[in-house]
C-alpha cells in the first residue's frame, strides 16, 4: 500500500510546476535544514541567486543590486518576487518566464542515433572562446571561465555541441545540478543559455 500511496503522490507533484512552496513544503516533509548562508552560484556571466536561501526580500534584492557591470544576476525560487521587487522597484526587473522541470525518471532517450554532430563538455581555452563568439553572435553576455564557481561546488557544467566533421562548435548550453548546488530535495535540475 505504501509504495502505491508514493507513486499516487509522484504522479500528481509531477503534474505541478516547481515552485518556492512546493520547495518550501519539501524541505519541512523532509526536515531538511535551509544553508545559513545566502547561496550565489557565478556562471560565468553572471550569479544566480538561490532565493530560498535569503533571510528575507531586502537581502535578496541588496545582492541583485551588487551586479558587477558587464554581468547579468538572477534570481531563482523567489518566495515574494512583488516583496523584492518593492526594495528598488526602478533598478529591479521581473521576468515572468516560467521555469519547467523534465522529469528523469520518465525520460527515454530517442531510438534514432543523431548524425553530424557529437555533445560533450567544455574543456579548453578554445571551447570557451567558440562559446563566446555564439553568444555575442546573438546578444547575449560572454563567459568569462575563471569566475565559474566550481563544479564540486555545485557550479555549473557547460557542454557544446560539436560538429563531427569540422569540429566546429555549433551549439553550447549551461547545465546546473539543482541538488549538488542547493540540495534541492526534488532533485532538480536546469538549463541555462542555450545557444545555436
Amino acid at each position: 500500500m505504501k509504495q502505491n500511496a508514493t507513486t499516487y503522490s509522484q504522479r500528481l507533484l509531477r503534474g505541478q510546476s516547481p515552485s518556492y512552496e512546493r520547495l518550501q513544503a519539501r524541505l519541512a516533509e523532509d526536515g531538511s535544514q535551509i544553508d545559513a548562508d545566502p547561496l550565489a552560484l557565478h556562471c560565468g556571466w553572471g550569479r544566480l541567486l538561490i532565493g530560498h536561501t535569503y533571510p528575507d526580500p531586502a537581502a535578496l534584492a541588496q545582492d541583485l543590486l551588487n551586479e558587477k557591470p558587464g554581468e547579468r544576476d538572477i534570481a531563482l525560487y523567489v518566495a515574494a518576487p512583488q516583496q523584492v521587487l518593492a526594495q528598488s522597484p526602478q533598478q529591479l526587473f521581473l521576468d515572468p518566464s516560467d521555469t519547467l522541470r523534465l522529469w528523469f525518471s520518465d525520460y527515454r532517450p530517442a531510438h534514432r542515433v543523431f548524425r553530424g554532430y557529437r555533445i560533450r563538455r567544455a574543456h579548453n581555452e578554445a571551447d570557451w572562446q567558440a562559446i563566446n563568439n555564439l553568444y555575442l553572435a546573438r546578444g547575449m553576455l560572454p563567459i568569462d571561465p575563471a569566475l565559474l564557481t566550481p563544479r564540486h561546488e555545485g557550479g555549473p557544467v557547460y557542454w557544446v555541441a560539436e560538429d563531427e566533421g569540422s569540429n566546429t562548435i555549433i551549439g553550447s548550453v549551461m547545465g546546473l545540478d539543482h541538488q549538488k548546488a542547493f540540495n534541492d530535495p526534488e532533485k532538480g535540475s536546469s538549463l541555462w543559455c542555450l545557444a545555436v
